[in-house]
C-alpha cells in the first residue's frame, strides 16, 4: 500500500483549500515579507526561530515569511473571522546555508469560540488527514492540563519550558530529573511524569484523567469530552487519541493542541491548537484556533505519477517531433499517465509499458 494516496503536492493543496471553502472558510492573502522586528517579538511563537531577513529600497529591516500564522493574527479583526490558506514558508534549516521554501496549507478560526467551532476544526484537521492517506491518527491534548499541574510547583518559566521540552520529546526520565533539581520532591515530579505519559483512547484515558489531581481537571476533561463526542458523530471516533506529551509554548497556546500523523512518514504531517494568548500579546480580546498541514515536507513520500497502468513513450533521434506529439496523445487518450523520453534517457521505474519509436516513425512495443 502506499504511504500517500495524493501524487501531486499542488493538487492536493488544492482539494485542501477547496474542503475549507466548503465550509464557510475564506480565502487570506497575505505578503511574502513582514517587518523583521514583529517576528522577533514572537520569535517564541515560532517553530523554527531562524529568521532570514534583508533591507528593502528604503532601508526597512524585512524578513522572508517564516510563518503564517502570525501573519493573520497580526492583519485579523477581532470578530468571528474563519480564514484558510495556502502559502510558502521559508526557514533555515540547522548547519545548512540555504533556505527551504515550504508549502503550508491550513486554516484559522478567530473569534468568539463555542464548543461546536473548536469540534469543527478538529474535524478539518481529520479530513485534511484523510486527503493525504487512508491511515491516520490525530494526537488530542491539552494545555491546560500540564501547565496547571506545573504551576502548582513553584517554578519559572524557564524551567517550566525545559520540563514542556521533555514532555514533548517523550523524556520522562529528564523531566523528573529537572524537577527533582530544583526542589519538587520526588513522587510529585513522577506523578507529574506519569500523567505527562498518558496515551491512548479516548474512552480508555478520559476516567483516568477524572481521576488525576490536578486543578481544573473535570472541567478539561468535560471539554475533551465533548471534542470526541461531536468527532464521535462523524465516524471518525477511532482516528483520534488522547497524547498528554502533544505540547506547543505555553506563551501562546491555552487550550486544546493536536498532531497529525500518517503511516509511514517519521513526523507530523499537521499541526495545530488553541492560542488565544498569542492575541492576548498582539492586544487582541479573542479566542483563535487553527492548524498547518505541511505539504511541502511531504514531496519525497508522495508516488510518481506513472503508476502500474503509465507507460512510457522513447523516441530516437531523427523522428518526426509530430509523429511523437500523435502517438503521445493517442497512448494517453484514456486518461493513462504517459512520459515521453528521448532516446539513451532514463525511464521512470514505475512506467509498467514502454513503447519505442523509430527514426522512421515506427512505434514498437517493447
Amino acid at each position: 500500500m502506499e504511504i500517500l494516496r495524493i501524487t501531486d503536492i499542488e493538487e492536493t493543496a488544492l482539494a485542501l483549500k477547496r474542503l475549507y471553502a466548503q465550509h464557510g472558510y475564506r480565502k487570506f492573502k497575505m505578503s511574502r515579507f513582514e517587518e523583521l522586528e514583529f517576528y522577533i517579538d514572537n520569535r517564541s511563537f515560532l517553530e523554527d526561530d531562524r529568521i532570514t531577513a534583508f533591507s528593502d529600497p528604503s532601508g526597512k529591516l524585512l524578513a522572508l515569511r517564516p510563518d503564517v500564522t502570525l501573519s493573520i493574527v497580526k492583519n485579523a479583526r477581532e470578530k468571528s473571522e474563519k480564514v484558510y490558506y495556502g502559502e510558502y514558508v521559508y526557514r533555515t534549516p540547522r548547519g545548512s546555508g540555504t533556505i527551504d521554501e515550504i508549502l503550508q496549507v491550513g486554516l484559522e478560526h478567530i473569534g468568539e469560540l463555542d464548543a461546536y467551532g473548536v469540534g469543527e476544526v478538529i474535524w478539518l484537521a481529520l479530513e485534511s488527514l484523510h486527503t493525504l492517506s487512508e491511515d491516520y491518527i490525530l494526537d488530542v491534548s491539552h494545555m491546560g492540563l500540564l501547565v496547571s499541574l506545573l504551576g502548582g510547583l513553584g517554578l519559572d518559566e524557564k524551567v517550566q519550558a525545559e520540563v514542556m521540552r521533555c514532555v514533548g520529546e517523550k523524556n520522562a526520565h529528564d523531566a523528573v530529573r529537572i524537577l527533582t533539581s530544583h526542589g519538587v520532591e520526588e513522587s510529585r515530579a513522577r506523578e507529574f511524569a506519569e500523567l505527562a505519559s498518558m496515551s491512548g483512547s479516548f474512552k480508555e484515558m478520559l476516567p483516568r484523567l477524572r481521576a488525576a489531581d490536578v486543578p481544573q481537571v473535570s472541567e478539561i476533561a468535560d471539554e475533551l469530552e465533548q471534542i470526541y463526542r461531536t468527532i464521535e458523530q462523524t465516524g471518525n471516533g477511532s482516528k483520534v487519541r488522547i497524547d498528554l506529551s502533544v505540547v506547543n509554548d505555553m506563551i501562546y497556546y491555552n487550550g486544546v493542541v493536536f498532531s497529525g500523523y500518517v503511516n509511514g512518514v517519521p513526523f507530523r504531517v499537521l499541526s495545530g491548537g488553541r492560542y488565544d494568548r498569542l492575541l492576548e500579546r498582539l492586544g487582541k480580546k479573542s479566542g483563535a484556533i487553527g492548524f498547518a498541514v505541511y505539504l511541502g515536507k511531504l514531496e519525497r513520500y508522495v508516488p510518481q505519477r506513472v503508476g502500474e497502468s503509465g507507460a512510457a513513450l522513447v523516441y530516437e533521434d531523427g523522428a518526426s517531433p509530430e509523429r511523437i506529439m500523435s502517438e503521445m496523445q493517442r497512448l494517453s487518450a484514456d486518461g493513462t499517465p504517459v512520459v515521453v523520453v528521448r532516446e539513451g534517457g532514463e525511464l521512470p521505474q514505475e512506467a509498467k509499458r514502454v513503447y519505442r519509436m523509430g527514426k522512421d516513425g515506427a512505434l514498437t512495443n517493447a
